[in-house]
């Protein structure tokens, strides 16, 4: 009986940094994206901005 509440907590605990070593990578990826995104975003409006100044 405590041997497999032993098994049990080790398969957890590496479940546990499986999930918490994915979210964290995750996080940077969204991170990376959304920045990229920002930076389009910046870059789009900038060019926009300059066009309607030319006209």
């Amino acid at each position: 009986m405590l041997w497999e509440e032993v098994e049990n907590k080790e398969a957890f605990k590496s479940i546990y940094l499986n999930l918490n070593y994915f979210s964290q990578t995750f996080s940077v990826i969204f991170e990376l994206v959304s920045k990229r995104k920002f930076q389009f975003l910046m870059k789009q409006a900038l060019f926009s901005h300059t066009l309607s100044i030319d006209c």
